[in-house]
């Protein structure tokens, strides 16, 4: 599941840590909002090409159910285990094939709605100077 796959091992033995790595796009936003929730046992602890989530379980059967569940929730009730030889798992899907994950579309970008640019002072004449002048502030302070 995944580009590169969706995993989940013990890190020393069978009761104790164990790390769930994975690159799929719904369980990863499912299991950030975990990692956010203070009260939630998974937290992220690496990432990059993959995302690193860790969970203390008292078994392999106890690991197996909670990611099952974790798929069941996010739309994907129908996986398997695969058996590592270094003594994890690898989820693989069943058939019938899961859809590829779709992000959402993105909205294009609107430009700005620029006016065009006023006219010259009067009909076809200059731009008056910015600041008036002289003679003018004496008119307008009389």
């Amino acid at each position: 599941m995944g580009s590169y796959g969706s995993f989940i091992f013990p890190e020393q033995s069978t009761v104790g840590l164990y790390r769930f790595q994975t690159d799929f796009p719904p369980l990863l936003e499912y299991l950030k909002k975990r990692d956010w929730d203070a009260k939630s046992p998974w937290k992220t602890v690496g990432w990059g090409t993959s995302y690193i989530f860790r969970r203390e379980f008292t078994g392999a059967y106890e690991a197996k159910r909670s990611v099952k569940r974790i798929f069941a929730k996010t739309g994907y009730p129908d996986i398997e285990f695969k058996k590592l030889e270094l003594g994890g798992f690898e989820i693989v899907q069943m058939s019938p094939p899961i859809p590829e994950y779709q992000p959402l579309p993105q909205k294009p970008f609107k430009s700005a709605n620029w006016q065009k640019s006023p006219p010259l002072s009067g009909k076809k004449r200059r731009p008056g100077p910015y600041f008036p002048t002289a003679e003018k502030n004496k008119r307008v302070s009389q």
